[in-house]
């Protein structure tokens, strides 16, 4: 996956619509390409090339 790096748009920082429009169109996007885009981000910040770790957790719950 490649990153269009022609397209900028300069926000606010704390412009709330800015971050609905993001997070609109990213709710929209498969959850494989959404997955992508993490990975492509943890490699650019320098995280490696670690996956996710899986964690589980049993809870009993209690019956009413």
């Amino acid at each position: 996956m490649r990153v269009d790096r022609t397209v900028v748009k300069v926000r606010k920082l704390y412009d709330d619509s800015a971050k609905r429009e993001d997070r609109e169109y990213w709710l929209s996007r498969p959850p494989q390409e959404r997955f992508e885009a993490v990975d492509l981000l943890r490699l650019e910040y320098g995280h490696g090339r670690t996956r996710f770790q899986r964690v589980f957790r049993i809870i009993e719950r209690r019956t009413r």
